[in-house]
C-alpha cells in the first residue's frame, strides 16, 4: 500500500515553509509522495488577493523540480464547500494517508466536518509552530490518546501566507519567504509591485542626486500622509516614483508601449520641464505595476498641481517642493505651516512660483493657475 503525504490548504502564496514542512513530514514518515491539496473554497478561511487558479501556478512553480511532489485538482470546485473528510474518504480508499496539518489547525480540530471519522482513516501529522508542543498535547490530550497522531516539531518556520498578503498588500519586501519562481510570478505576472524592487531599478536608471530625492520626497509624503489621515504607504509609493522619468523623457518616448499612452496638451508640448510628469505617470503603471488611479493623478500633476486635488495629490505636489534638501528663501516657513495647514503652504508657494517665474520671463501653467485660485476660493 502507498504511503503519501496530503498537504491541504490554500497556498495563498504557497511559501518555503510549506516545503520545507513537506520535506520534513516526507523524510521523518518515509512516504512515497507528498500530494499538495490546494482549495478553491475552504470552510474554515476567507480568501483574498489570489485566484484559485494562479494559486495553483505557483504551487506548481515551487515543486517542478521536485520528484516527490505532486499537485491535486480534487478540490477545485469555487461553488462547493470542501471537506477533508469527503476529500480522503472518496478518493484514498486504497492508500496509507498520513494528512499534515498546523497546529492551529489540530487546535480546531473539533470543529471540522466529520472529524472524528476523520481521524478514523487517517493518519494526523501535526507541524508544531505556533504552539509548544505541550500546550497541545493539554488541549487535545483525548484525541492525541485515541487517534494515530504525530508531530514534527520546527520552531524555526514561522512563515504564514497571511504575513506574505499582509507584506504585499503593504509593499513590503516577501523576497527570501516564497521561492523565487513564485516570487517572480507575483511581480511579473500579477502585477503586484514591491518596494525593494522598485528602489533598485530606480537606482539604476535614475542619476544619483534623483534618486536620494526621490527617497526624500517618498519619507515627507509619508510624514504628511500620517498626519492627514491619507494611506501612507499610497503617499509614499507617490513620492518614490514621481520624478521616475525624469531625464529619461526621450527614451521612453521611443517605447511604443509608453509613448501610446502620452498626449501633452499645448503648454506641455512647448515646455519640455513638465514632461516628466505625464511621462512619470505611465511608466509608474505600465513599467512599475501601479494601477491605482489616484496614485497615477498625483505623479501626473505633481508638477503643475490643478483644481479640486485629493489630499494625496496635495501631498506629493508640497513634499516635492519641500524635502528636506530644497534650500530657498521661503522653504522653512512652508515646513513650518505645511503641518497645519497644508492648502495655505501650496497657495503660498505657488504664490512665490508664479513671481519667480515671471522674474524669469516665463509662463506659468493655467493648471497652477486655476488650482491656486481654486484653493483661495475654498477658504
Amino acid at each position: 500500500m502507498e504511503k503519501i503525504g496530503i498537504l491541504g490548504g490554500s497556498f495563498s502564496p504557497v511559501h518555503n515553509a510549506h516545503l520545507q514542512i513537506a520535506q520534513d513530514c516526507l523524510d521523518k514518515f518515509c512516504l512515497d509522495k507528498i500530494i499538495f491539496l490546494p482549495n478553491a473554497n475552504p470552510p474554515h478561511k476567507k480568501l483574498e488577493i489570489f485566484s484559485y487558479e494562479d494559486r495553483v501556478k505557483m504551487l506548481n512553480l515551487a515543486i517542478s523540480n521536485e520528484k516527490y511532489f505532486e499537485i491535486s485538482n480534487l478540490e477545485n470546485d469555487k461553488n462547493k464547500i470542501h471537506y477533508s473528510y469527503n476529500t480522503v474518504n472518496e478518493n484514498f480508499k486504497n492508500e496509507d494517508v498520513y494528512f499534515i496539518m498546523g497546529d492551529d489547525e489540530f487546535l480546531d480540530i473539533r470543529s471540522w466536518y466529520n472529524y472524528e471519522k476523520f481521524l478514523q482513516i487517517c493518519k494526523i501529522i501535526v507541524f508544531c509552530r505556533n504552539h509548544t508542543l505541550n500546550y497541545i498535547i493539554k488541549k487535545n490530550k483525548d484525541l492525541i490518546e485515541k487517534y494515530n497522531i504525530s508531530f514534527v516539531e520546527n520552531k524555526k518556520i514561522s512563515i504564514s501566507s497571511t504575513d506574505i498578503r499582509y507584506r504585499i498588500k503593504n509593499k513590503l519586501s516577501i523576497k527570501y519567504l516564497v521561492p523565487k519562481e513564485v516570487y517572480n510570478y507575483i511581480y511579473d505576472d500579477l502585477n503586484f509591485f514591491d518596494i525593494s524592487k522598485i528602489k533598485e531599478d530606480l537606482k539604476k536608471k535614475l542619476k544619483e542626486s534623483r534618486y536620494y530625492h526621490c527617497l526624500r520626497v517618498a519619507d515627507y509624503c509619508k510624514f504628511l500622509a500620517k498626519i492627514y489621515g491619507v494611506d501612507e504607504n499610497k503617499a509614499y509609493i507617490c513620492g518614490l516614483l514621481h520624478d521616475c522619468a525624469k531625464n529619461n523623457e526621450q527614451y521612453y518616448l521611443l517605447n511604443k508601449k509608453i509613448s501610446s499612452d502620452i498626449i501633452f496638451d499645448k503648454e506641455e508640448k512647448d515646455n519640455k520641464f513638465l514632461w516628466h510628469s505625464l511621462i512619470g505617470a505611465v511608466v509608474s503603471k505600465k513599467i512599475y505595476g501601479v494601477l491605482d488611479d489616484e496614485i497615477f493623478s498625483a505623479i501626473r500633476f505633481h508638477t503643475t498641481a490643478k483644481e479640486n486635488m485629493t489630499l494625496l495629490e496635495k501631498i506629493l505636489f508640497i513634499s516635492d517642493k519641500i524635502e528636506p534638501k530644497r534650500d530657498y528663501p521661503e522653504v522653512n516657513h512652508l515646513r513650518k505651516i505645511v503641518v497645519k495647514d497644508i492648502d495655505l503652504a501650496i497657495i503660498e508657494f505657488l504664490d512665490s512660483n508664479f513671481k519667480y517665474l515671471q522674474s524669469k520671463g516665463q509662463k506659468v501653467h493655467s493648471l497652477s493657475i486655476k488650482a491656486k485660485k481654486y484653493l483661495e476660493s475654498m477658504r
